[in-house]
């Protein structure tokens, strides 16, 4: 290690370098990325900017916690005061929680939908839906391929960004960070898709 420049001697024993430092903290963010790489292994290279797995924390299902991802989503939404993001599936126990806030007046909404789960929306949902679009839902959809869903949630006390990982309708896991970086990134994509999405 110390050939490698990693440590130093010094009079009190071996001393990281700055470059074991730098080192040390490159490996902390691989392994933080390491139990995503089976829900990340069917996304291209550069889906997602790497600074998003920097302090992030990855809940997925356990065999004694199933719904373990599934929770942490909706304490995310439960908390949130304004949401907005890109849902290219939809998910019932979500949708419902959403629309029963929005209803309450306890969350304004934005998403812009993928053209699966727009034209999975019959005209039962529609009707419900232009309930909730006269209470603080604004829904957008987009023709552009949608390769996972992601949300910025801000509540009175703090802002986080979400990724959920699906397998078809199924979620397989959900990725969340507070950092600064990872939460423009995801409002800047979400720009980007809005942009180019048409309001419902």
């Amino acid at each position: 290690m110390v050939d490698l420049g990693l440590v130093k001697k010094t009079p009190e024993g071996l001393r990281p370098t700055l470059f074991g430092h730098t080192a040390l903290r490159r490996y902390d963010e691989l392994t933080q990325t390491a139990p995503l790489g089976q829900v990340l292994a069917g996304l291209g290279p550069d889906a997602i900017d790497p600074i998003v797995f920097v302090g992030s924390e990855f809940v997925a299902p356990e065999t004694d916690a199933i719904d373990k991802h599934l929770a942490r989503a909706q304490d995310l939404l439960e908390s949130a005061t304004t949401v907005r993001g890109v849902v290219p599936a939809a998910s019932s126990d979500n949708e419902k929680l959403v629309r029963v806030r929005v209803e309450a007046s306890q969350l304004r909404a934005e998403f812009v939908l993928g053209t699966e789960l727009y034209a999975d929306l019959d005209r039962e949902n529609m009707g419900e839906l232009a309930e909730v679009l006269d209470c603080g839902l604004s829904l957008w959809k987009t023709t552009a391929d949608v390769p996972f869903g992601f949300y910025v949630a801000e509540g009175p006390e703090s802002v986080q960004m979400a990724i959920e990982f699906r397998d078809e309708a199924l979620m397989t896991g959900i990725l969340v960070n507070d950092t600064a970086e990872s939460i423009h990134w995801a409002e800047t994509l979400f720009s980007h898709y809005k942009d180019d999405a048409s309001k419902i």
